[in-house]
């Protein structure tokens, strides 16, 4: 049975018991941040997705802290836009793809997440995720992954609306004939 409850602790934290059994805090998402900031591993992103699985997506946790909202922001921005060493032809990395994806589910579920994005100018936003990177990535399902997030953000936040403004011209039909296919 799925259940929130709030335990006194020495440093008072929010516990979440999932369906394991196994206890998702708040103490663990901030050293999964601190690691994910230290080595983008696919272990690392794996680590933030599960806790993500178990506690946002399945709606466990209620609200995760403004602290960790932010740090959990500036995490998944800075590494988004992270490419291969290959100076000839850069390609996003693995990390770079899975921050993506893991930016579009926080986005879309906790709050106080929504309030750091909503805090970024269009440009800064833009630039911090390196869109034209992932619309231009091989990876059809990628692609049609960024399309949707761009999707959202132009429809649920005003500030977001002209996403041209915020996605390289260079590759603004990719997102045009995306959004055909919406």
């Amino acid at each position: 049975k799925k259940f929130l409850h709030k335990t006194l602790m020495s440093d008072i934290e929010l516990l979440v018991v999932d369906n394991e059994g196994s206890y998702q805090s708040e103490k663990e998402l901030e050293n999964i941040l601190l690691a994910l900031q230290d080595d983008p591993s696919q272990e690392n992103f794996e680590s933030l997705n599960e806790y993500y699985m178990c506690n946002v997506e399945n709606r466990l946790a209620v609200e995760i802290s403004k602290h960790n909202c932010s740090k959990l922001a500036k995490v998944l921005l800075y590494r988004a836009g992270e490419k291969t060493e290959n100076k000839l032809e850069p390609e996003l990395t693995d990390g770079a793809k899975f921050a993506l994806e893991l930016f579009y589910g926080f986005l879309q579920h906790v709050d106080g997440f929504q309030d750091e994005i909503e805090k970024l100018s269009a440009v800064e936003l833009g630039r911090k995720l390196k869109l034209d990177r992932h619309l231009m990535d091989d990876d059809e399902d990628h692609k049609m992954l960024t399309a949707e997030l761009i999707a959202y953000l132009a429809t649920n936040y005003p500030k977001f609306k002209n996403w041209k403004t915020y996605v390289r011209s260079d590759a603004h039909q990719i997102v045009e004939d995306y959004f055909k296919n919406l």
